[in-house]
């Protein structure tokens, strides 16, 4: 979490430092709210390992599930409709995962034997967006304005080797495959996003805020038995309130 704090301090000084130099008091703003999932976060974990003087694998396909995403940011205008700012999204869910272990057999080559199961799983992601954006259109009380820039990702999933414990013993012939572990695999990677926001003017100070947003980050995720990539992302949804000061 250093970074994650380090990349905020960061960003803050930025913003401040760049409005410093304009003419004329900034605009500052904040907002608090709450987005959903709309896309898909399925993908397919692929970890593979020696055993045997040979690979095993694993693969299967995990879906994480949707859940919901809180939602707070910060910005500071810096000359007309540009403005500078930070976008914080925390998010967790629970879903199903299918794994299909394949083993070599320790006598006989390339005759691996496999064995499948379905178990629980588990994600949570920290992102940090660091925005620049663009106000577009100003209607009376109505303002839509784009952004888009990088994402840090946090990233907790739970994947095969965090939740199955495997049994092969003498003759070798079958894989006994057990649910045993309840743990997760952490990871961190860069990414981007881009969305847009539509606010509606409530008092001079507040307004109430929708947001669309789409970013991607592909997460290397390293367990005992392998490493994996896992994306994340997609379209989010949500809305929330902003305040400006």
């Amino acid at each position: 979490m250093r970074a994650f704090t380090t990349t905020l301090a960061l960003t803050f000084t930025l913003c401040a430092t760049a409005a410093s130099a304009q003419v004329g008091a900034p605009r500052f703003d904040f907002s608090a709210g709450a987005s959903g999932q709309v896309t898909s976060t399925e993908f397919t974990q692929r970890l593979s390992f020696p055993l045997y003087e040979e690979t095993a694998e694993i693969t299967g396909p995990v879906d994480p599930g949707k859940g919901v995403r809180i939602e707070i940011a910060g910005g500071v205008r810096i000359w007309r409709g540009l403005s500078a700012g930070v976008q914080v999204s925390r998010g967790s869910s629970s879903g199903r995962m299918e794994a299909t272990y394949s083993l070599p057999n320790p006598f006989l080559f390339s005759s691996p034997r496999t064995a499948t199961i379905e178990t629980d799983t588990t994600q949570s992601t920290l992102d940090v967006h660091l925005q620049v954006r663009l106000a577009l259109l100003r209607q009376g009380r109505w303002t839509a304005t784009v952004f888009g820039g990088p994402s840090f990702t946090w990233l907790d999933q739970a994947l095969a080797p965090d939740r199955i414990t495997y049994t092969y013993t003498y003759p070798f012939e079958e894989i006994l495959l057990q649910e045993s572990g309840s743990g997760e695999t952490s990871g961190q990677a860069t990414g981007g996003h881009a969305g847009f926001t539509i606010a509606r003017e409530m008092t001079p100070r507040v307004n109430l805020q929708g947001l669309v947003r789409w970013n991607r980050t592909n997460v290397d995720l390293e367990t005992d038995l392998g490493t994996t990539r896992v994306p994340t992302g997609g379209v989010q949804v949500g809305g929330g309130v902003q305040f400006r000061f």
